[in-house]
């Protein structure tokens, strides 16, 4: 697949919590099936996703909103905390610390893509 569809697929699965937040009457699984992640999930890193979440300005308003309407115990989260930022896993307690915004966003939404993915 060319890097161009690749950067279009990219940018639609950047937009998926955008997008739940929006239309939470269907289902985050199906959203990111309809962005073509699926098939490509491999070739989408997080350097993709955030060349795509820089792109567009609510993106990462977005993805911290969608993990602070999380339900349940087990997933992965990222919160604001002395000034960067944390990515973490509850159910296997691994953290992540970042002190810019961006590398946290697309860390946070590429391991999210890949936890609706896989379940």
């Amino acid at each position: 697949m060319k890097s161009h569809d690749i950067s279009i697929i990219a940018k639609r699965a950047s937009a998926l919590a955008r997008d739940f937040n929006a239309q939470s009457t269907v289902s985050i699984y199906d959203l990111l099936q309809k962005t073509g992640y699926f098939d490509h999930h491999a070739a989408i890193g997080e350097q993709e996703l955030a060349t795509a979440v820089a792109s567009e300005p609510d993106a990462m308003d977005a993805w911290l909103r969608y993990s602070e309407n999380k339900r349940g115990g087990d997933g992965w989260y990222i919160v604001v905390k002395d000034g960067g930022y944390v990515v973490g896993h509850l159910g296997s307690g691994d953290k992540f610390n970042f002190a810019d915004r961006l590398d946290a966003v697309s860390f946070f939404a590429k391991h999210e893509l890949e936890a609706i993915r896989t379940c």
